[in-house]
């Protein structure tokens, strides 16, 4: 669905609001997909992971394996 919504997208004179609409998905969510295909390809069209990449507030292993 994301491939097929981002290549209508690409295509000269689409209309994008319209697009977004008939997928259900917001105008922002479709250029950052469209950003996303462009930079990665389809690669970056799959999601990408939330976690953060450090947590500076995080406890400690040792604190954590005697909980």
């Amino acid at each position: 669905m994301k491939q097929e919504a981002v290549e209508f997208a690409l295509q000269e004179g689409a209309n994008r609001r319209a697009l977004a609409r008939r997928y259900n998905i917001s105008v922002p969510c479709l250029y950052k997909w469209m950003k996303r295909y462009s930079q990665r390809g389809l690669d970056g069209l799959h999601e990408d992971s939330r976690r953060p990449i450090r947590s500076p507030n995080r406890t400690g292993v040792a604190l954590e394996s005697l909980v």
